[in-house]
């Protein structure tokens, strides 16, 4: 997957996602106090870095980096913990 950014507030969240067209495309899940972006779903972080360079320079220029699913699993889970 393709992590395009982390985001700390609904209202936020709601306008980075109407300002890229991102709105049905990314999915987003909450880690700790943000919401993560992401974007794709990629047999191998090979492929997921080259998707990241046909983003839109908008969205490549902000820190969009590969990230595994299973990175994210974890950290969903790490985050249910009490």
């Amino acid at each position: 997957m393709i992590q395009l950014t982390l985001i700390s507030s609904d209202k936020l969240l709601a306008d980075y996602l109407a300002h890229h067209t991102l709105i049905g495309v990314a999915k987003v899940y909450h880690y700790q106090q943000y919401f993560a972006v992401t974007v794709g779903l990629y047999p191998n972080l090979v492929e997921t870095n080259n998707a990241i360079k046909n983003l839109p320079a908008s969205l490549q220029n902000k820190g969009a980096f590969a990230k595994s699913v299973a990175d994210i699993k974890k950290r969903i889970n790490d985050d249910k913990k009490p």
